[in-house]
């Protein structure tokens, strides 16, 4: 039995193992350096730390598609190497006994090159088993003295991701800018992380230790007979979810979902709220959670914690504990 984290990439399911993955972050603007290998598709500044991130795409051979601000990096560690790599959805850590992994089959000239040697028959799916000694391998022959060279921008550096939108850059680039900050454990332990989301075109945090996961909204499921607020059913992985629209409790107007529309599962609940996007993960001091002042009304005061102050605007804080059980939202009617 060995521990794998699962996430998805471009419509594929692969699994890492578990004991080398650090630590799992939105992606941040990338510093692209010409000496480093093809699929690295740039580095950055991880507390100190610099850090490649590599595209399986391109490992792969494959065309890359447009990176966005929804993907997220899964940090690898391994001795002194640190390795990133872009995924499109991080899901969960899973335990798959050897039975029910088995190899691929490898044509000798293709060997060297393959990242995907096995495969898992878990849930049902195959899971495609990530062998990343060589990208880890190939990383530490770099050299300190190239990966450094991410300290010193040049003008001449191209842009990662040149098609982003200004919106898309602005978070990228604070995204870096928040993790190359240097914090202690002690310091670390003391900061409420929070989820920086977007809904209705209007900037919202969520407290992270209430929300399970992150995932795209699929296809709902209508069920028969149930007030509006109920948009329906997905199945994720096999669990049943319904979607619970949270708009009407914060007084927010009901308008069409983006196409790329988020969703987050909430802990201990069968249920997820819809969300245009999500921002990116904040972590901040409880004192810097403001009381919410009077002429801030654009969401309903009854359910929010307080304030923060994010990209010197301020954005509410939700209670989401209160806004579940919120009267509107319960549903007491039996069919």
């Amino acid at each position: 039995m060995r521990n794998y984290l699962l996430f998805i990439y471009r419509h594929t399911k692969y699994g890492i193992p578990s004991e080398i993955v650090d630590e799992i972050l939105w992606l941040p603007e990338l510093t692209i350096l010409p000496e480093l290998p093809r699929e690295v598709i740039g580095v950055f500044n991880l507390r100190g730390r610099v850090v490649p991130v590599v595209d399986l795409d391109l490992k792969l051979k494959r065309k890359p598609e447009r990176y966005r601000t929804e993907d997220a990096v899964i940090v690898l560690n391994q001795g002194d190497v640190w390795l990133g790599i872009l995924a499109n959805q991080a899901l969960e850590v899973v335990s798959i006994p050897e039975t029910a992994v088995e190899s691929t089959p490898l044509l000798e000239s293709q060997a060297p090159e393959r990242l995907v040697t096995q495969v898992a028959r878990f849930n049902n799916e195959i899971v495609a088993l990530l062998d990343v000694s060589q990208l880890l391998a190939q990383i530490a022959t770099l050299g300190e003295d190239v990966l450094e060279e991410t300290a010193v921008s040049s003008a001449h550096t191209p842009l990662f991701c040149p098609e982003a939108t200004p919106a898309e850059r602005k978070i990228f680039q604070q995204r870096a800018q928040s993790y190359s900050q240097v914090i202690t454990r002690q310091q670390y332990a003391d900061l409420v992380p929070l989820a920086i989301v977007r809904l209705n075109q209007e900037y919202l945090a969520l407290p992270l230790e209430q929300i399970k996961e992150f995932a795209p909204l699929d296809t709902l499921t209508p069920i028969p007979c149930t007030p509006s607020h109920i948009m329906g059913d997905i199945n994720l992985r096999g669990d049943i979810i319904t979607v619970i629209d949270i708009r009407p409790v914060l007084g927010l107007p009901i308008t069409n979902l983006p196409e790329n529309a988020q969703l987050a599962i909430l802990q201990d609940m069968a249920a997820g709220i819809p969300l245009d996007a999500v921002l990116e993960v904040k972590y901040i001091n409880e004192q810097e959670i403001a009381p919410l002042p009077l002429a801030m009304q654009s969401v309903n005061p009854e359910f929010i914690s307080g304030v923060i102050t994010y990209q010197n605007r301020a954005i509410s804080l939700l209670n989401l504990a209160k806004i579940m059980t919120a009267e509107e939202l319960v549903v007491n009617e039996y069919v």
